[in-house]
């Protein structure tokens, strides 16, 4: 499963809890006084729902960042070098191409 297709499928699990929520909400809202306890119950675990689920997000999101910076670490300097010598062989094309002609 790619990155991209676990950011979609979590995207749509969000929208979907807050979609539950508000739900809910407008539920008990339209309930009044006369509300009863597991409307309150459900709400509320809608919300712990969605709590979780934003939580799951901000996980892999740390654990992404983390892994970003250990092979930022790791090969950062390679790939700056590899890059520096790869401009440097196309500079050195450039310059003979312009004194053949």
């Amino acid at each position: 499963m790619s990155l991209k297709d676990i950011e979609t499928k979590l995207t749509a699990e969000i929208i979907e809890g807050k979609l539950k929520v508000e739900t809910t909400y407008c539920e008990l809202v339209e309930a009044g006084k006369e509300a009863s306890a597991s409307l309150e119950q459900a709400y509320l675990e809608a919300i712990d729902e969605l709590n979780a689920k934003l939580a799951e997000a901000r996980a892999l999101a740390t654990s992404f960042r983390v892994k970003a910076r250990a092979f930022a670490k790791a090969y950062g300097m390679k790939i700056v070098i590899g890059g520096l010598i790869v401009v440097a062989i196309l500079s050195a094309g450039y310059i003979s191409g312009w004194f053949a002609a």
